[in-house]
């Protein structure tokens, strides 16, 4: 059985009031917390999203000011990326109608800054900088490894956010059948028409695409063959279901119940500076560590079948890192 969630209320406060001691004040809010480490916890962690207060003499306090609604409560001091995300995603969602903003995962990942909109077309974006785009190996390996680091990012953030009550998020399916479809649809027209899927039309995707993963002989799917798997996915559930595309999308919806933190575009432009810093410098610690412990006999290391000299390894996967992350 999960531990019982505890509320505060501040409906017995107001602004001025005047209490003995923190005991009393715990007795007003309805903390069942009357003393010893645990209401020293909850007092810096969970009552200031509820209230301030100033010490007068003795143990007497006065309260100054009173949240409605609450703010959330902060992330643990050494979640270094989930405050900045949090006030990202907090503020986009402010701006929505419905307080829900449903994002490919690569769209949340440019959309905090984590990286830039060559992430989704990384060829384009080496032949606009005359750069040579890499061989299908490496930019596999280098996909991998970094959808792997951003999701350890993204992941844990909101799913702290979610368990601190100031969101919900779900990953559903999104299905667009062949016959909602016009000749002229472009394909923002597409996903305009597209439905969530229920439970059982969920499990029919889920069927499909791995039998075809299984089909065309991939442990997990490299980037350099997504079109090709998304290609065929699509093939086979038109001519079983009549859809013509499917997509996953992760959907953020804000509870309500907790305050929004609304901030300048300039504070958010800055968090998301700070969220790419650190966001590159996680990537390229994956490679330079990968050569450090991965040294063959020859002094090469052996990446998807193929041996690279490690400082051309590290140099061809950074150089990969800024193009498609960095932001200006």
């Amino acid at each position: 059985m999960g531990k019982e969630k505890i509320r505060i209320s501040t409906e017995n406060l107001y602004v001025g009031l005047v209490v003995p001691n923190k005991k009393a004040l715990s007795r007003l809010i309805g903390d069942p917390y009357k003393g010893g480490k645990m209401l020293k916890g909850r007092e810096k962690r969970i009552w200031p999203c509820y209230l301030t207060y100033r010490k007068l003499e003795g143990n007497a306090i006065e309260i100054t000011e009173i949240f409605n609604p609450p703010k959330p409560m902060p992330a643990k001091e050494n979640a270094i990326y989930t405050k900045d995300i949090e006030l990202i995603i907090t503020n986009a969602l402010s701006n929505m109608k419905s307080k829900t903003l449903s994002l490919s995962k690569t769209n949340w990942y440019i959309l905090l800054g984590l990286a830039n909109e060559s992430y989704r077309k990384p060829k384009d974006a080496y032949e606009s900088n005359g750069l040579i785009y890499p061989q299908d190996w490496l930019t596999d390996d280098f996909y991998s490894n970094c959808n792997n680091k951003l999701g350890s990012i993204f992941t844990p953030a909101i799913k702290s956010m979610a368990n601190r009550g100031i969101i919900t998020h779900s990953s559903p399916w999104y299905i667009v059948e062949v016959d909602v479809l016009v000749a002229e649809d472009k394909w923002a027209d597409v996903l305009e028409k597209s439905r969530i899927a229920t439970e059982d039309e969920a499990r029919k995707i889920a069927e499909v695409r791995e039998q075809v993963r299984h089909d065309l002989g991939y442990a997990d799917i490299p980037f350099s063959k997504k079109l090709k798997y998304q290609n065929e996915v699509d093939k086979r559930i038109r001519a079983m279901y009549n859809w013509y595309t499917i997509f996953q999308r992760v959907e953020i919806k804000h509870t309500g119940e907790y305050a929004i933190d609304i901030v300048s575009q300039m504070v958010l432009e800055e968090r998301k500076a700070k969220l790419n810093e650190l966001a590159i410098s996680e990537v390229k610690k994956i490679f330079s560590d990968y050569c450090a412990k991965n040294k063959s006999i020859n002094g090469k290391v052996r990446v998807n079948g193929k041996e690279l000299l490690p400082k051309v390894y590290t140099e061809k996967q950074h150089e990969f890192t800024e193009v498609v992350l960095a932001i200006e």
